[in-house]
């Protein structure tokens, strides 16, 4: 009896070990895809250039239109706007971990980890598209910028009329001279 107790604390004990290793993957994962989510928008003085304000995007629908508005409503449009379309989710295969403790009548105590993987499919995610969008706007009067740079706004039209929508950012601050 005392055998068998011992033999239940063990698989208990690996199983619980084999629990918390998994979830702290599974953590360190969300928090990593958390973080990138919270972000899908900088704007940013491009490097060696400090009349250039680089606008990234990363979004479910392209960047279509990018101005920076100054606190007068003085509007300068981006020249131009680079877009990148990636296709996310519905690739690979997405294992399963479990983790098992179970007895019987006559057989004593048991544990085990496992490990699954889908025989048909990947389990059934998504296929979505993806934007990486980039915009540069070219400041026609630097020392204005500086001047008023913290009421000054990049506004963006994202993807078109009437299933788009617009974002507003603040204007980044000033290179150091």
């Amino acid at each position: 009896m005392i055998q068998r107790s011992r033999a239940f604390v063990l698989a208990l004990s690996l199983a619980l070990a084999a629990a918390l290793a998994l979830s702290a993957c599974a953590g360190d994962s969300d928090r990593a895809k958390n973080q990138a989510a919270a972000k899908p928008y900088r704007a940013a003085f491009e490097a060696g250039f400090p009349d250039v304000i680089l606008v990234e995007v990363t979004d479910d629908l392209p960047v279509t239109k990018a101005s920076l508005v100054a606190p007068d409503g003085r509007t300068i449009e981006a020249q131009g706007i680079d877009t990148d379309r990636r296709r996310r989710g519905g690739g690979g295969i997405s294992p399963s971990f479990g983790v098992g403790v179970g007895g019987g009548s006559s057989s004593g105590v048991g544990g085990g980890v496992g490990i699954g993987f889908p025989i048909f499919g990947s389990g059934g995610s998504a296929v979505s598209d993806e934007y990486h969008s980039i915009a540069r706007i070219r400041l026609d009067d630097v020392a204005a910028y500086r001047a008023g740079w913290q009421r000054t706004q990049v506004k963006l039209q994202l993807g078109e009329a009437p299933d788009g929508r617009e974002v507003v950012l603040p204007a980044p601050a000033p290179p150091v001279e």
